[in-house]
């Protein structure tokens, strides 16, 4: 008699394994599955804008500093306050994002904005105030920036793919930055200022959290499946204690 349980084994696990042409195949149809897809080529869209200046904040605040003859030991006591308060706020995005009171991307997007904002304020404000705040602000949105990337996609992709769609996002965001420090110094060359670069920075940054937000809105993921599901459990909860109660 064969133990047909024991001979199916050996030959499942081993037409699981991929060979070198099936890897070959499935990278390239995962390329296509992902530069295909509306959303993903938005969302590389809003990240090469976000990283524009999200990235790089922190290595103009000094020049623009000295430009507005700001003492150092303000501009440095700003960026401590920045990097102590992005540690609060990895805290704060975790339980947020665990909660799923909104989706990922709008909670970026609403970082995004915030880091923008900033960049605004400290450019028309030129006042070491400015420097402070900016500081905080950007303490505060620079955590979910970098933390959520990898939870939106999962939020909206099959695992499957996210691996490879997460390399690319972050291949994208290297672009931006590059781009960013080109254009910044550019700007800078051109008119003595660094303030035209800011305004830059400033602009591409609320472009790219807008079109996180407005995205989130129009298409709506698991979050709010999620949501309407939890709280369709909830009222069920409700209704069958009230009816075991009245019983």
């Amino acid at each position: 008699m064969v133990d047909i349980e024991n001979t199916s084994k050996p030959s499942n696990k081993k037409s699981a394994l991929p060979t070198h042409g099936t890897e070959a195949t499935t990278f390239r149809s995962t390329l296509k599955l992902l530069f295909t897809n509306q959303m993903f080529l938005v969302f590389l869209v809003s990240n090469y804008l976000m990283s524009c200046g999200c990235h790089i904040i922190f290595t103009i605040i000094p020049q623009w500093g000295q430009e507005l003859h700001v003492g150092k030991n303000h501009i440095a006591l700003a960026i401590s306050i920045g990097g102590g308060l992005e540690i609060v706020a990895r805290f704060g995005n975790g339980f947020f994002a665990n909660r799923r009171y909104v989706s990922a991307m709008t909670q970026l997007g609403v970082a995004v904005i915030l880091a923008g904002t900033s960049t605004l304020i400290l450019v028309s404000w030129r006042d070491q105030g400015a420097f402070y705040l900016c500081g905080a602000l950007n303490g505060l949105s620079l955590a979910p920036v970098v933390t959520l990337i990898p939870i939106v996609l999962l939020e909206r992709f099959d695992k499957a793919v996210v691996s490879l769609a997460l390399g690319i996002v972050y291949g994208v965001q290297g672009g931006g930055v590059i781009t960013s420090y080109g254009v910044t110094a550019s700007l800078q060359s051109w008119s003595g200022s660094w303030s035209l670069g800011l305004y830059f920075m400033a602009a591409s940054m609320l472009s790219g959290g807008l079109i996180h937000i407005l995205y989130s809105l129009l298409y709506p993921n698991s979050t709010q499946k999620y949501l309407a599901c939890r709280r369709k459990t909830e009222e069920t909860v409700t209704e069958d204690k009230i009816y075991s109660e009245s019983s």
